[in-house]
């Protein structure tokens, strides 16, 4: 499964987290068998010094936010059908016959024109791009 957007999204890689949660959880019960109290901060093999990434989403419209939600949420029209499917850009291409932009090019937009917008009150041009 692809998990690109939802790491850009997130600021984090979901296979790093799950490696952490992991490490963090084998760690509590070695402890205690010992009976011993964890400490996090001890040892993390997965900790890394790099820099802190930026939101994509960042000084973007609400409703283009909501618009990105839309498409991982649950069909409105299917799920009336007892259909569960994501409502992403394939799936309203082929089942309704709706063309609408997917997220992660929307997100390469976003991402381009914040590199020219520099201040917040300038982050309302993305609306008028956009919408």
């Amino acid at each position: 499964m692809n998990t690109s957007l939802v790491n850009s999204l997130m600021n984090f890689s979901l296979k790093e987290r799950c490696q952490k949660l992991c490490f963090d959880s084998e760690e509590k019960w070695r402890l205690r068998c010992k009976g011993e109290t964890y400490i996090p901060k001890s040892y993390n093999p997965l900790r890394k010094t790099s820099h802190e990434k930026n939101n994509p989403c960042r000084n973007a419209p609400k409703s283009l936010i909501k618009y990105i939600n839309y498409q991982s949420s649950l069909c409105h029209v299917c799920l009336q059908k007892q259909i569960k499917v994501r409502c992403n850009e394939a799936h309203l291409l082929r089942v309704h016959n709706t063309c609408i932009e997917p997220v992660s090019s929307i997100l390469d937009r976003i991402a381009i024109l914040s590199k020219k917008i520099n201040t917040p009150k300038e982050s309302n041009y993305l609306m008028k791009i956009f919408f």
